[in-house]
């Protein structure tokens, strides 16, 4: 699993807690971007493939660190309350 997140979400994770790889784009990757809704912090996470959202409104830094780990929850979480099976979108790993 690529999690390929935007500037801001890089920032708000820092660079230590982070490893950047040169990868293609490929359909298992995974879109994450950090917004702001009523001064709160908010995270987007989209499978490039199938277009599966998964929004989480106001998160704070503790929540995403590490990101991998956590996104794998949230997708895991997300799926279930969908009733769909947890390898819907390939077995989630987290890496």
């Amino acid at each position: 699993m690529i999690v390929r997140c935007t500037g801001k979400l890089l920032n708000l994770l820092g660079k230590r807690t982070v490893t950047l790889v040169d990868a293609p784009p490929s359909d298992d990757d995974w879109y994450a971007n950090l917004l702001w809704i009523d001064r709160r912090k908010c995270l987007l996470i989209v499978h490039a493939d199938t277009l599966f959202p998964i929004f989480v409104p106001d998160i704070r830094i503790s929540d995403v660190r590490p990101i991998g780990p956590r996104i794998v929850d949230l997708l895991i979480a997300a799926l279930l309350e969908e009733q769909l099976p947890v390898d819907a979108l390939r077995p989630p790993r987290p890496g």
